[in-house]
């Protein structure tokens, strides 16, 4: 991947929800953060679904192109939030790394 996939795929989401937002007459408010994260929980709950989180069911082979699918809808709604909220890809970048590093002491101190 390159250095400015995410910025790339940033700015695409950027260039959809604008345009939504202009066509729909959406305000980006604290009530639309609120509705993407539901968004964001209802695609998750598709992904379990794909996934076949219920044990007591008969299990069929797992489709991969529709968890991708169904985890490009999360990606599109968390990229959407962090736009709304006025982060910028590198907030984001810079927040990960700071919370990667903190994970891996969290885990591997020794």
């Amino acid at each position: 991947m390159k250095d400015d996939s995410f910025t790339e795929i940033w700015n695409l989401q950027k260039k959809l929800g604008d345009r939504i937002f202009e066509e729909r007459n959406i305000q980006e408010n604290d009530e639309f953060l609120r509705n993407v994260v539901v968004a964001m929980s209802v695609e998750c709950s598709e992904l379990l679904t794909e996934l076949q989180y219920k044990w007591w069911k008969d299990k069929k082979s797992i489709d991969r192109s529709k968890i991708l699918e169904e985890s490009i809808d999360i990606l599109h709604f968390l990229l959407q939030f962090w736009i709304s909220a006025k982060f910028s890809p590198e907030d984001v970048i810079n927040a990960f790394k700071e919370k990667n590093k903190k994970n891996f002491k969290r885990f591997f101190s020794d």
